[in-house]
């Protein structure tokens, strides 16, 4: 009985985790007609917004902080290749601004707690003293 309920157990454990890791990979949606038109911007205006990124206050202070100067900076970014400044270029739209990983952080880390708890009642492990394993 007990082989049988680890096994259903270790089942539903794979699978959550399984889930965990691909929610935020795996979505799918239309793409409306605007948004293909934004998104081929050509290779001048991609170049100017990321030049103009890079003259904001916050960005150009930050970079001088790190010991770039503004105008080396605006020399790279016209050494760009087309191909690197449209990546860019679409990358600023899905950088967080001023983003952290706490909600990641959170989930790790309740899925760790979960995995140990299970493993400690299936007497796996001996992580928890608020645990009874259930083997003997």
């Amino acid at each position: 009985m007990w082989q049988s309920l680890r096994k259903t157990i270790a089942a539903v454990l794979i699978l959550s985790t399984a889930h965990f890791g691909f929610v935020g990979a795996l979505q799918a949606a239309m793409i409306g007609t605007p948004a293909v038109q934004s998104a081929t911007t050509t290779a001048d205006d991609a170049r100017a917004r990321v030049r103009s990124f890079l003259t904001r206050e916050d960005v150009a202070s930050q970079m001088q902080r790190l010991g770039v100067a503004p105008a080396e900076a605006a020399a790279r970014v016209d050494a760009m290749s087309e191909d690197e400044v449209r990546s860019l270029s679409q990358r600023l739209d899905t950088l967080p601004a001023g983003g952290d990983a706490f909600g990641t952080i959170i989930t790790a880390a309740v899925l760790v707690f979960l995995v140990l708890l299970v493993t400690d009642i299936l007497g796996y492990t001996k992580v928890f003293s608020f645990t009874k394993p259930a083997k003997n």
